[in-house]
This record gives structure tokens, sequence and C-alpha cells, in this order.
């Protein structure tokens, strides 16, 4: 029996499988790597693994790009936010809070959607945004005044539905073709460069066979969730006392209220 010795403690190569006499298990590894023939095999192992990183490395970028470009006008990074995405199925049919005729509940429900509207950013946010200037607007109580620009489509989506709601003769009448122009520029440029390539096919409808229906409930779409939107505004929404909104500074340093921000119903 052929004995060793490891930090103090003995043991038997015979125990361990080998038979007495056999060392060659001490000296096999480094003989098969010293071997001319496994060359080729260790070098491809090592291009594999090269490759394989490479491709994780191509394929991880390609994907936040994706995300990026699917929706630019988000912060940078959604990952980093906690604004993630997730499939959707848009139900044209189902309630819809914030159509109908004038009332209250209709004036709630676009309230509590625009109410964080304006919202609180730092400097460093602001720089990676490319939204810092010495013209920027600075809160009383810290920060950057910021806007996520989907609250500017929302905010055209609330005019032109009040502007068609002939009761509402207040929003109405302060409303021109100028700012109809506008909203529906901003509209226009938002849904294009977000195109939805969703697919939607065309059927006979079973009452009038010759009259053409789209499908517009059945295509899946990747979706913001809205949740993890406000989720992310919420500690940085702005502060309010008695519905007036804090102050902004001046370059001077000067505390006043911003025009913006009293022109502002959502608090």
């Amino acid at each position: 029996m052929i004995k060793g010795r490891t930090q103090g403690r003995s043991y038997s190569y015979s125990r361990l499988g080998f038979p007495p006499g056999d060392t060659s298990h001490r000296f096999g590894w480094r003989k098969w790597c010293r071997f001319p023939s496994r060359l080729p095999f260790l070098t491809l192992m090592n291009l594999t693994l090269i490759i394989g990183n490479a491709i994780f490395y191509v394929n991880s970028r390609t994907w936040t790009a994706a995300m990026k470009n699917y929706c630019p006008d988000l912060p940078e990074s959604p990952l980093k936010t906690g604004i993630y995405y997730e499939p959707s199925v848009m139900d044209i049919y189902a309630y819809n809070p914030y159509g109908g005729d004038p009332r209250p509940e209709l004036e709630e429900s676009w309230d509590n959607l625009m109410r964080k509207s304006f919202f609180r950013a730092t400097k460093d946010e602001m720089i990676q945004w490319g939204e810092y200037g010495d013209d920027s607007i600075e809160l009383e109580n810290g920060g950057y005044l910021a806007y996520l620009r989907v609250y500017g489509e929302l905010h055209c989506m609330d005019w032109l539905k009040r502007q068609y709601s002939r009761e509402d003769v207040r929003i109405a009448k302060n409303i021109t073709e100028k700012d109809r122009d506008h909203c529906v520029n901003v509209l226009l440029q938002g849904v294009r460069c977000r195109a939805d390539v969703a697919l939607s096919g065309w059927f006979l409808g079973a009452d009038n066979e010759h009259k053409p229906l789209i499908n517009r409930t059945a295509a899946n779409h990747l979706c913001v969730n809205w949740n993890s939107v406000e989720s992310w505004l919420a500690p940085r929404a702005l502060e309010f006392r008695d519905g007036v909104p804090e102050r902004s500074v001046t370059p001077e340093g000067h505390v006043e209220h911003h025009a913006m921000l009293q022109r502002s119903r959502y608090h």
C-alpha cells in the first residue's frame, strides 16, 4: 500500500481506487495537457467560449437598444428607473373614463391622469438626458422642473376632447386653430415615432357581410406598464400648499412663482 501525506493527514492511494504501486494518476493530467494532439481541442474550447461571450454581449446590447428606440422619450434606462414593458391586448370597447359628455367624473379622471405631469429631476439626470442648461428652471425645494413628453401628448388629447365637447365653452373659446394644429402635430409625431406595427386583419361582420371590419382587439402589443411610470414619478412630485405649487428660483437667486406652474390645473 502506498501512503501519502497532505496537511499532516495520511491517506492511502488504494482507498482512492488506484492499485498499489500505481502513481500515474499524479501525472496523467499533466501528460494529457502536454500531449501535442490535445492542443487543437483546448484551442477550440477557448475559441468557443470567446465566441459565446461575444454573441451574448452583442445580443444584450441589441436588446437594450431596441427597448430605448421603442420608446425613446422615456428615461435613458427604464431598467434602472423601474419602468418596464409588458405584453398587452388593447380593448377599445372597454369602459373609457376619459370619454363621454362633460361631467364631474370626466374632470376627475383627466385630473388624476395628469396629476404627475411636472416632476422634480436632479441636475445629474438633466445632464444625462441632455436637458440641462443655464436657463433650466430650478425649484425652491431642490432639483429642476422636468416633464415626461408622454404628458404633452395626453395634454393635447385633453384639450381636443374638451374642444369638441361643445358644452365646455370655457375651454373651447380659449383654444385657437394654432393650438389645435400644435396638438395634432404633437400627436402625429408621437404616433409616427413609436409606430404601432401590431398586425390587425379585416373581416366581414356577421350582421353585414358586405361591410368589412377590422379586428382591433386581438393584436398583442408591447406596452409600458403605466403604473410603473406613476410609481417612478410619485417620489419626485412637486410640493403643493393650498393648491399652489412650489416656487422656482431665478438665476439671480430670487424665489418666485413660475408662470408654467401657476397655469397648471393638476395638483
